[in-house]
């Protein structure tokens, strides 16, 4: 049976309100000041679950506008960006859950730090039961999802992005209500494509980083998931998503 990696530095796990953490990557200090975190007018952040979005966590205090990251539960972020009563805007990106998992599985098997299951069907085990870092998938995504009628919000599925990076450059660029050159627009998807971002991360000194970017790909999970673990992961799917009006492309 697999535990977890044993030739990797200990790192202790811990669960905060009801979510598995990391001591190392997210103290629990850091957790509680967000409770009481200040957005600012003009704060853009980006929202996802872990290994749905090539995005640095960056919240440090810098001049307005600032650009930041979470992959926190709605229920778990600062009030003002949980229910936004300021100019601010919030790019929320969301991915298949079955990609989700073989690449949060890939990720945490290159990540030094980590502690996490050796094997794959260790891993689907942990996944499945919310007890990821981070924690459960769908109440991430559908706590967010609550919030999609807020114009506040823009919701990006993964796949969409994937599939037509110029088209969701063009929407964001909307969203923030920045008019782009179609110059400009060619510059951002050539900076931010997944070839560009894994040379990137490839060259740089900071290890940690190499490890950030694998395939990009839709439909990896069928080179992991067993016939029975797909069987339980669909009724699951189906379950949490029934009446949500939120589906995703899977291939």
């Amino acid at each position: 049976m697999a535990g977890p990696n044993s030739d990797r530095p200990s790192l202790r796990r811990y669960e905060y309100k009801g979510v598995t953490f990391e001591s190392a990557t997210n103290p629990i200090e850091n957790l509680e000041a967000m409770e009481t975190f200040a957005m600012r007018d003009g704060d853009i952040v980006i929202v996802a679950y872990p290994k749905s979005v090539h995005a640095r966590l960056t919240s440090a205090p810098v001049s307005s506008p600032r650009v930041m990251s979470t992959h926190l539960q709605r229920r778990m972020a600062p009030s003002g960006l949980a229910q936004p009563d300021k100019n601010i805007k919030v790019i929320v990106v969301m991915r298949n859950p079955k990609d989700v998992a073989v690449s949060y599985y890939n990720f945490e098997q290159q990540n030094p730090w980590a502690q996490s299951q050796d094997s794959w069907d260790g891993y689907y085990r942990e996944f499945r039961d919310g007890k990821a870092v981070f924690g459960p998938y769908y109440d991430h995504v559908l706590g967010w999802w609550q919030m999609r009628d807020d114009p506040h919000f823009l919701f990006l599925k993964y796949e969409d992005i994937n599939r037509d990076l110029t088209s969701a450059v063009k929407t964001i660029a909307s969203f923030l209500k920045k008019d782009l050159t179609d110059d400009a627009v060619r510059a951002v998807v050539e900076a931010c494509s997944f070839q560009t971002m894994k040379e990137r991360y490839a060259q740089s000194s900071y290890k940690p980083l190499q490890i950030f970017t694998r395939k990009g790909k839709i439909g990896d999970w069928k080179n992991y998931f067993t016939v029975e673990q797909n069987r339980e992961f669909d009724a699951e799917y189906e379950y949490q998503m029934a009446g949500t009006g939120l589906s995703f492309e899977f291939k």
